[in-house]
């Protein structure tokens, strides 16, 4: 099973992203994904899972107007879950090539 925890403030956003994994699940043979909703930091905080290669974090940079969050949420995610997965959404082209150049895509 696969946990998909996604982390965007804005709704129409976060329920787009939500139908878009559900589609590439039914694409790919998907049975167990398991999909969880965040439009808060303090929201995915408590929801925080045990660590697993099964989780998989999809984190906006920029939450509730602090361009930051979701890359500082990440660093969270990362001293507790070694093997999650984290992917970063933004629509800062900025942010997209600075993390590139500073690998903290990886």
């Amino acid at each position: 099973m696969l946990d998909i925890f996604i982390l965007e403030d804005d709704r129409r956003q976060l329920t787009y992203l939500q139908r878009m994994i559900q589609q590439i699940g039914t694409q790919l043979h998907l049975q167990d994904l398991d999909i969880h909703l965040f439009q808060t930091i303090e929201e995915i905080r408590a929801a925080l899972p045990r660590p697993s290669k099964e989780n998989v974090f999809i984190l906006d940079l920029e939450i509730n107007g602090d361009k930051n969050a979701g890359l500082e949420f990440s660093q969270i995610i990362r001293t507790r879950d070694q093997l999650a997965s984290i992917i970063f959404i933004t629509v800062h082209m900025k942010w997209s090539t600075r993390l590139i150049s500073t690998g903290s895509a990886r």
